[in-house]
């Protein structure tokens, strides 16, 4: 695959801080793929989902 930068993307695992759902959450070991021009971070929709779940969960959690 290939970044908007003209860089190639490959999978890793990271650590990061991402916005999802208007919340900032702090995320580790998780897949993703990295641009290895720009740095660019993309998810794939499985991923997003799971960060979904985990965000819905800490949310009843905290309630």
């Amino acid at each position: 695959m290939k970044c908007d930068c003209g860089g190639t993307v490959k999978k890793h695992k990271v650590s990061k801080e991402i916005s999802l759902a208007g919340q900032k959450v702090f995320v580790q070991n998780i897949d993703a793929s990295v641009c290895d021009k720009c740095g660019e971070t993309y998810f794939d929709g499985e991923t997003l989902i799971k960060l979904e779940k985990q965000l819905q969960k800490r949310e009843k959690q905290a309630a």
